[in-house]
């Protein structure tokens, strides 16, 4: 798992989430050949499943407050938080949302 700590973000998404030992927002981290390219290049789609940044092919996404604050991390932008799109996957879910896989075990599958 790779994980982007960015202060402004990893703050965000501390609040969102309401997980206080969030170290970071989790991106991809795929290793085979036809994705290596955007290896770390993305939010993980599980973590934050409608922005932009996430790689959703089968979704509407949006630019939101995750996409937002990264770059305002970077110094070079300020934007109007009321002008975003809001995100509502996991909001509020805590650390098990984003420190438990999606599916813990396929065995369990009945």
């Amino acid at each position: 798992m790779f994980v982007m700590d960015v202060p402004r973000l990893t703050e965000f998404a501390k609040k969102y989430f309401e997980c206080d030992s969030l170290e970071g927002v989790e991106i991809n981290s795929h290793t085979n050949d036809f994705v290596n390219f955007i290896a770390g290049s993305h939010f993980n789609s599980r973590m934050i499943r409608d922005d932009i940044m996430a790689i959703n092919t089968h979704r509407v996404n949006q630019l939101t407050e995750f996409t937002m604050y990264l770059l305002e991390s970077t110094g070079w932008y300020k934007f109007d938080h009321d002008m975003v799109g809001v995100s509502l996957a996991g909001r509020g879910s805590g650390c098990g949302y984003v420190n438990e896989p999606c599916v813990k075990s396929y065995n369990s599958i009945t």
